[in-house]
């Protein structure tokens, strides 16, 4: 080895060094990068369905709901005020949630497979009668443009 340093300019060594150095370190870049848009997509994963089992534990805990969403799908008899004013504030949570999870779909950081299953939770969540009726009135200026032309588009 000792022989072949002695061929080899010691510019020429250095600038290998300096080349092995280099792509070690974008290795590294490449490597880091890699792993820190896992742990994004990761922690986007956990907040989409964080936020979908609040909406899913609101749906099971708050009996008045249950009450009022077993109204809405067996019979076809109009809510009262109260009882609209429940769904209407179930009705926002659960599309922000919704909306939440969309825009991180676009933004690359809820997988298609996820955004697949919130896509077949959401159709079920609006074929009801009050759930539509809603939609078609003012409620969908409180949503991003982008949720709204895909829930008009995609769902309904």
């Amino acid at each position: 080895m000792a022989a072949m340093m002695k061929r080899i300019p010691l510019s020429t060594f250095v600038e290998i060094v300096t080349l092995i150095s280099i792509v070690i370190g974008l290795l590294i870049i490449v490597f880091e990068l890699r792993n820190n848009t896992l742990q994004l997509e990761i922690q986007t994963i956990q907040s989409v369905l964080e936020q979908h089992q609040s909406d899913l534990r609101q749906r099971i805990d708050n009996e008045e709901l249950r009450r009022i969403r077993g109204k809405i799908l067996a019979t076809k008899e109009p809510l009262s005020e109260e009882e609209l004013v429940i769904y209407k504030n179930h009705f926002r949570t659960t599309l922000n949630t919704y909306d939440n999870a969309y825009q991180q779909y676009l933004a690359g950081t809820l997988p298609e497979n996820i955004h697949k299953v919130m896509q077949e939770r959401l159709k079920g969540f609006m074929q009801n009668r009050i759930s539509q009726q809603l939609w078609t009135l003012k409620e969908r200026r409180a949503f991003t443009s982008e949720f709204v032309s895909f829930l008009d588009s995609e769902i309904l």
